[in-house]
């Protein structure tokens, strides 16, 4: 996994053409790079260790109302192991999904702005990180 983190950190992709874009966007790239890389990291063929949808489907829906669920045992379980990740993203999806239904509230310029500010510094450090690799 760490060479394929270090492969990505290197690649002008991630690195370049974030200029002048919204912070979702910056979001949203990180974002999917990172659930990549879990994504091929840790396969798991022989399914060891893995607790079952019903338990998955829990913890995607506790995500998707961002309950705080890291550092609990099925959790580390579900992020180190390639096929459950798919089950959890696929399982929150569907959940968020059903909630685009609901009147969305839009984020607040502030919010906006800090958020921006954050993925930037995220930025700098995987562009520094990748400089010393």
């Amino acid at each position: 996994m760490v060479d394929q983190l270090r492969a990505i950190l290197r690649t002008s992709e991630l690195k370049c053409g974030y200029e002048g874009r919204k912070s979702e966007q910056k979001f949203n790239r990180l974002r999917d790079h990172f659930q990549d890389l879990i994504l091929q990291a840790y396969p798991n063929p022989g399914r060891d260790g893995c607790r079952g949808g019903t338990a998955v489907t829990e913890y995607a829906r506790r995500a998707a109302a961002w309950d705080k669920i890291e550092g609990e045992p099925d959790y580390e379980h579900i992020i180190h192991c390639s096929p459950c990740y798919r089950e959890f993203l696929d399982a929150r999806e569907q959940i968020r999904a059903e909630e685009v239904a609901k009147p969305a509230r839009r984020m607040s310029w502030f919010k906006q702005r800090r958020l921006g500010r954050s993925l930037d510094r995220v930025e700098q450090i995987m562009e520094s990180a990748a400089q010393e690799l």
